[in-house]
């Protein structure tokens, strides 16, 4: 999944090739998937000191996302951020450049240390938390209703990611016979989170690719 998402990945960037369509991308989109994904680099960490049986495949998944989120994710980001500001940057320094990066790294770790905090301080409430991180295409459907934008995203990278982003979530409340079981021994299936899940981000695909057929502002 992890390499699907690279390639998926990849896809998006030829799409978004020119300044004119990097600036019709959602820097929250783009950031939101980049905690996602940060955050489950560090919950895989946090599994290999955990499962020591297992710490091979926890700490390849954890690589393939520290590769996803620190590199091409914020990378993203970064060119979007320009896209928007090309007049200044291509103006700018190379000093001036380097702060900018500099800053949006300094607010990107800022806001997945405020959710750190969150998830070990509000833990009975995890279910509500992660159905707000999977909530990462509506700043784009939001931005496409308020500018009037078609046609930001490549709709196979659309689909696709969000498809394999469910993957972990769906293992952890939907297989009865996963791995949780050995962490935490009164642990059930959640089938209901799992609909829950699979409902919302699947009604986020289904707004924003009708968001290219019927028009950004038809609802």
């Amino acid at each position: 999944m992890c390499v699907l998402q690279i390639a998926l990945l990849f896809r998006q960037l030829y799409f978004s090739r020119t300044q004119a369509a990097a600036s019709r991308v959602s820097l929250l989109s783009v950031g939101g998937q980049a905690i996602l994904d940060a955050l489950l680099c560090i919950a895989h960490l946090l599994l290999c000191a955990m499962l020591q049986p297992l710490f091979a495949a926890f700490a390849s998944i954890a690589f393939f996302k520290l590769v996803i989120f620190s590199i091409f994710e914020i990378r993203y980001m970064f060119i979007i951020h320009q896209s928007r500001n090309s007049q200044s940057a291509t103006a700018a320094s190379f000093n001036g450049l380097r702060r900018q990066l500099a800053t949006l790294h300094a607010r990107f770790y800022a806001v997945l240390f405020f959710l750190l905090f969150l998830v070990y301080f509000l833990a009975n409430y995890l279910e509500v938390i992660i159905l707000f991180l999977y909530s990462f295409w509506v700043p784009q459907i939001v931005m496409n209703a308020t500018k009037g934008l078609r046609y930001p995203l490549n709709r196979t990278y659309v689909v696709g990611m969000s498809a394999a982003r469910l993957v972990i979530p769906l293992y952890v409340y939907g297989c009865p016979y996963n791995f949780v079981h050995l962490l935490f021994s009164d642990y059930r299936p959640d089938y209901r989170m799992c609909v829950a899940l699979v409902s919302w981000v699947g009604l986020q695909v289904a707004v924003l690719l009708s968001q290219d057929f019927l028009g950004p502002q038809y609802m």
